[in-house]
């Protein structure tokens, strides 16, 4: 009895090692598409990202940003939100700052373009020919 609980002991010490490392094993790493959409979901639950067109594209763990924000604070975010994504190695930022709107000599800032008015319905024109023994003949 006591020879088969020395075989026993080792062999339920291997199953048990052998279970443990394949659970640590399994772990799956998330593909690239779904790092890209888990970013985006943090980019737009932010109230100062929701609305700027910031594209983010994934390779093997390395993410890009590109695209255009208002500030520093909101390209740091950006970064933040992608750095912290499980399976990321690597961001490279490529956010680029919104130019701020260009002052006049004088001090003044640019007026902004006026709304464009709606055109006109043309009518017909008067000096379009008309043909002969139509009524309304100009000769």
């Amino acid at each position: 009895m006591r020879s088969n609980f020395k075989f026993r002991l080792p062999a339920i010490t291997a199953g048990i090692v052998a279970l443990l490392f394949m659970g640590a094993c399994d772990k799956k790493q998330p593909d690239d598409e779904e790092i890209s959409i888990a970013i985006r979901g943090k980019l737009v639950g932010d109230s100062g990202l929701q609305y700027k067109q910031i594209f983010v594209h994934a390779s093997k763990g390395v993410v890009t940003l590109s695209g255009v924000v208002d500030s520093e604070g909101q390209r740091t975010a950006a970064v933040r939100y992608a750095a912290a994504e499980p399976g990321v190695t690597r961001v490279v930022d490529r956010l680029a700052l919104a130019q701020p709107p260009a002052e006049r000599p004088d001090g003044q800032k640019e007026k902004p373009l006026p709304a464009a008015r709606p055109r006109a319905r043309p009518r017909w024109p008067s000096s379009l020919p008309v043909a002969a023994g139509w009524p309304g003949r100009r000769v």
